[in-house]
């Protein structure tokens, strides 16, 4: 997902967090399954992801939550 991920955040904002490091913040977003795609619009979560994702699926409902 990492190439996905980088081309789209020449469009959105885009934070990647390796959650083996950082695992309070995998716990606090229930988080089970490597990769989960979240995301966030006013600061809660209107979209969730899990597994891989084609990029134009995210970019149509990132287009969509604009």
């Amino acid at each position: 997902m990492n190439p996905v991920i980088d081309s789209l955040s020449r469009d959105w904002k885009v934070c990647k967090v390796n959650i083996d490091n950082n695992q309070p913040l995998a716990r606090h977003y229930r988080i089970s399954g490597v990769p989960t795609l979240l995301v966030f619009k006013g600061g809660k979560i209107v979209a969730t992801h899990q597994g891989v994702v084609p990029e134009a699926t995210l970019r149509a409902d990132l287009e969509r939550l604009k």
